[in-house]
């Protein structure tokens, strides 16, 4: 009678593991995704984007969620510097800054969804600063945006 009391009761708790682990790999897939169009190579953390056609997925709005892009040179992690809730808007975007020659990922704002990810960008030199005041300091290319 023991013994098959021991058995009911892992039969049980591997059912529960099973629900568990089905649970988090649901979770691991995209809730809001989206494309862009990069017209010019783009620094985006330590990575360098070619020009052309990107997707990319968000796994959830958490804090520490990473951002999976995927483009002609294939799919990278960007963890986020920064997130936070934004004011709900019409349109998001990729917005750029100049450093020196390139351009750089600053931050993602995704206003569809209330979403706002920053990034790491390099320290801004003197003549980025006097770029700046002579140019225009970023760039906004729009994001189409779908939701799961």
């Amino acid at each position: 009678m023991k013994s098959l009391r021991n058995r009911i009761l892992i039969l049980a708790a591997a059912g529960l593991m099973a629900i568990g682990f089905g649970a988090s790999a649901s979770q691991a897939q995209a809730i809001y995704k989206g494309s862009f169009t990069l017209d010019h190579d783009v620094r985006w953390q330590n990575a360098t984007m070619p020009a052309g056609d990107y997707t990319f997925a968000v796994q959830s709005s958490t804090r520490n969620s990473p951002v999976l892009v995927t483009g002609p040179a294939g799919t990278i992690f960007q963890m986020p510097l920064l997130t936070a809730d934004t004011k709900t808007g019409d349109q998001s975007k990729l917005i750029l800054e100049w450093r020196g020659d390139s351009l750089c990922v600053r931050e993602m704002d995704l206003a569809q969804i209330g979403l706002n990810i920053r990034y790491t960008v390099p320290k801004a030199t003197e003549n980025d600063k006097l770029l700046a005041k002579a140019a225009t300091g970023s760039q906004e290319i729009l994001i189409a945006m779908t939701t799961k």
